[in-house]
């Protein structure tokens, strides 16, 4: 897409199609001419911090400890998605749910067994396929998988923490992607 500016040193005044001013981006005071309208396409600008759109490579970044805590709080995020749709392989042969709620489920069978309500359990898998005559011991096996899961995904986000609290710049933040 093609934009019709005004610059004032990197920062850039958008105009619409007609190069009519944009109330919002330049006040009426201001002083320009046909030849102050640059053309800009897409991968020249940037948004800046400020909202403001600039140059590419011009462009304001968010102060350092700002950015931070930005990127903490989208780790939160990300971890708080990854730990309600966890699931993982279980040594059993299927895919199992690897939440708070399949933990919870998992030590209901456990104490349904332990009081002998039941004589084996059926586990219903992260694929919704249903597992008949599960022991004891299955049970426990899978308990034990999502407690390992569980485990693992906070190890991930505590590397996580650490690149941001070791991060220089903007940039570096920028970089780090979430992947649980």
């Amino acid at each position: 897409m093609t934009y019709y500016a005004i610059l004032e040193g990197k920062k850039c005044y958008f105009l619409d199609t007609d190069r009519a001013r944009l109330a919002f981006t330049i006040s009426a005071d201001d002083r320009w001419t046909e030849s102050d309208i640059i053309e800009l396409n897409d991968d020249q600008i940037e948004l800046g911090c400020d909202g403001a759109m600039y140059l590419k490579g011009y462009a304001p970044k968010q102060p350092l400890p700002e950015a931070k805590a930005l990127k903490l709080a989208a780790l939160k995020s990300a971890f708080k998605q990854a730990a309600e749709t966890a699931h993982c392989p279980s040594i059993l042969g299927f895919e199992v749910d690897a939440n708070d709620t399949a933990n919870r489920n998992v030590a209901s069978l456990i104490r349904q067994l332990v009081r002998g309500d039941i004589e084996t359990a059926t586990f219903r898998d992260w694929n919704n396929q249903y597992h008949p005559g599960l022991t004891l011991t299955d049970l426990n096996t899978i308990q034990g998988e999502i407690d390992a899961n569980g485990s693992r995904l906070y190890g991930v986000k505590w590397a996580y923490e650490q690149q941001i609290a070791q991060a220089q710049d903007v940039e570096a933040l920028e970089a780090i992607t979430f992947q649980f």
